[in-house]
C-alpha cells in the first residue's frame, strides 16, 4: 500500500508542474509580441494600427504552439490543436530557413507568409482536420485557442484578398 501512495504522489507532482511550463510559455509569447509592437513603434493610444499589432500577436501565439502541444503528450487532440500545431510548425520552418540563409535581419519572423498565403493555409488545415477528426469538440483551452487563430487568419487572409474592401471582418 505505502508503494502506491509515492506513487501516486510523483504522478501528482509531475502534472502540476506543466501548467506552469505551460503559461511560462504563453507569457513569454505575449511579451515577445509586446516587445516587437513596441519596438516597431507599432503601440500607440489610440491604436491606429490594430490588425498589425493583432497579427503579430496571433504570431507570437503561433510560435508558442509547438512547445506547448508537444508537451502534452499522447492526449486526444482537435482541430483547434491541430490548427495551433500546424502553424507554429509553419512559422518555425519558415523562420528557421531564413535563419540558415543568413537573411533573418528584418525578416518579419511573425508571420513570413503574408496575411493571405497564411490565411488559406489555415483554412485548408482547419478543412482536412476537420474531415479527419470523427469525434466530438475537444474543449480544451489549447484547443479553443487554436480555432481562435484559425478564425483570425482565415479572416484576415480573407480580408487581404478582397483588394481591401474587408467586407468579412468590418464591414464599411
Amino acid at each position: 500500500m505505502p508503494a502506491k501512495s509515492s506513487s501516486s504522489r510523483s504522478v501528482t507532482t509531475g502534472s502540476s508542474a506543466q501548467p506552469l511550463w505551460n503559461a511560462a510559455i504563453m507569457a513569454v509569447a505575449i511579451i515577445a509580441a509586446f516587445w516587437l509592437l513596441v519596438a516597431r513603434n507599432r503601440l500607440s493610444w489610440p491604436p491606429k494600427e490594430l490588425l498589425a499589432g493583432a497579427t503579430t500577436l496571433a504570431g507570437c501565439l503561433a510560435l508558442a504552439g509547438p512547445l506547448v502541444e508537444l508537451r502534452r503528450g499522447d492526449q486526444e487532440r482537435g482541430v483547434g490543436d491541430l490548427a495551433w500545431l500546424a502553424s507554429g510548425f509553419l512559422l518555425w520552418v519558415f523562420d528557421l530557413q531564413m535563419a540558415f540563409r543568413g537573411a533573418a535581419r528584418g525578416w518579419n519572423w511573425t508571420n513570413p507568409l503574408g496575411t493571405q498565403s497564411m490565411g488559406l493555409t489555415m483554412l485548408a488545415i482547419v478543412l482536412a482536420g476537420r474531415f479527419h477528426t470523427r469525434g466530438g469538440p475537444q474543449w480544451t483551452w489549447t484547443n479553443i485557442l487554436g480555432w481562435s487563430l484559425a478564425v483570425f487568419w482565415i479572416g484576415v487572409g480573407f480580408s487581404a484578398s478582397d483588394g481591401g474592401r474587408s467586407f468579412l471582418i468590418w464591414p464599411r
